[in-house]
């Protein structure tokens, strides 16, 4: 299947939990990037950490145990790039995987964690936990300005606090 079409979803591990406001806006900015670009969605869950040792190995990694996973689906063409905004934006770190011998070639942080699959408990798996930094020069390397600002979350976010303060006024009267 050509990536242009494959789909996938992805978390962002983060240390504290969004408010109402900040929910609010990417979701508003998941239903923008879904209408345009066919399959969108964010959750916000708490993130899956099934063993203590792998929670040890979180915490030793990037200095916390995660409070909230915000779970990006879509396109792959399209996750990444929403993924690196959010991550601008709010922090944290992507949980995905990257190639061993790439991850010291490319410029940003990338946190190798071990823990049982989830499908054969018997079996160990792992993933990375990927700083902002990586996850531009390694999925989004080939980033045009253009593209870019599709998925410009500041963009995003002006225009639609200017939505919300219009709405907010017109309620009042």
């Amino acid at each position: 299947m050509d990536d242009e079409v494959k789909g996938a979803c992805i978390d962002i591990y983060r240390n504290g939990l969004l408010d109402t406001a900040s929910k609010s806006l990417l979701t508003a900015y998941a239903d923008y990037l879904d209408k345009e670009f066919v399959s969108f969605s964010i959750r916000f869950l708490e993130p899956q950490i099934r063993t203590e040792y792998e929670e040890s190995q979180i915490i030793k990694a990037i200095g916390y145990r995660p409070v909230e996973s915000i779970v990006i689906c879509g396109l792959l063409r399209v996750i990444f790039y929403a993924a690196e905004e959010i991550m601008r934006k709010y922090g944290g770190y992507l949980q995905a995987g990257a190639p061993e011998d790439i991850i010291p070639t490319i410029q940003g942080k990338a946190y190798k964690i071990v823990h049982e699959d989830m499908h054969e408990p018997t079996e160990l798996s792992q993933y990375h936990l990927l700083d902002v930094d990586f996850v531009a020069n390694y999925f989004n390397v080939r980033r045009d300005p253009a593209v870019l600002n599709i998925f410009s979350l500041e963009r995003f976010s002006i225009g639609w606090e200017k939505i919300n303060d219009l709405l907010s006024r017109e309620s009042k009267n």
